[in-house]
């Protein structure tokens, strides 16, 4: 099979999601059916179809229509089950191939390379319980007690925002930053709270690498 270009590579995969047929999406893009069908798989593979698309696909390739349920009945069956999928940040393929090209540049670290780095970041910290679900476990049969119960106060209690940082020696200094952290305040974290960690752990400025995410205040020019 002939390798295609990545736009056909998307263009197959958007037309999937939109449930079109091989044929349909084959004669779309320009490609073969059997091109169409490869992709298609894969993306079964991947976990990203549907009760639809399976009842799709049974009707092309084998002729057999069957109901939403009848296909739900028999994936649970199967020891498959449904669940609501996590989100998580949009991967474009730049940001994939920037990723593999950070792990392969660190793969040969050793651990006294790692043992350099700072790792930070801010936070929210609940006055009262978890932004999260809580979960707890009882029997079938068993009434609701205290313990099974999530309890709330309004307004959510309150929280606060905290900057802080991880070394190989240990936590490093936590600093309660506001609500509204901008540049500049920022700036004056790093300039007082982490050379004071660097400094308690006795850590070389020179040699330290420090890790930061990709917020804008954390990549502005004044910072």
């Amino acid at each position: 099979m002939r390798a295609i270009s990545n736009d056909k590579v998307n263009s197959i995969y958007s037309l999937l999601r939109s449930k079109k047929s091989n044929s349909k999406i084959a004669k779309q893009v320009g490609v073969s059916r059997t091109t169409v069908q490869k992709y298609r798989s894969s993306l079964k593979m991947s976990g990203n179809v549907d009760e639809g698309e399976i009842q799709k696909a049974l009707k092309e390739e084998f002729g057999i229509s069957l109901s939403d349920s009848t296909v739900r009945r028999v994936l649970k069956k199967a020891g498959f089950i449904a669940f609501v999928k996590p989100q998580k940040p949009l991967l474009r393929s730049q940001n994939i191939m920037k990723r593999l090209q950070w792990a392969k540049s660190h793969q040969h670290w050793t651990v006294d390379d790692w043992k350099r780095v700072i790792f930070s970041d801010e936070t929210k910290v609940n006055r009262f319980a978890s932004d999260g679900k809580a979960y707890a476990w009882k029997l079938p049969h068993e009434e609701l007690n205290l313990r099974h119960v999530q309890q709330t106060v309004k307004h959510g209690g309150g929280n606060i925002m905290v900057w802080s940082c991880l070394t190989w020696e240990g936590v490093g200094w936590i600093v309660d930053v506001g609500h509204r952290m901008n540049s500049e305040g920022y700036l004056e974290v790093l300039k007082d709270d982490l050379l004071k960690t660097m400094e308690s752990y006795g850590l070389d400025s020179s040699k330290v690498v420090f890790q930061q995410d990709n917020d804008p205040k954390h990549t502005s020019k004044i910072t």
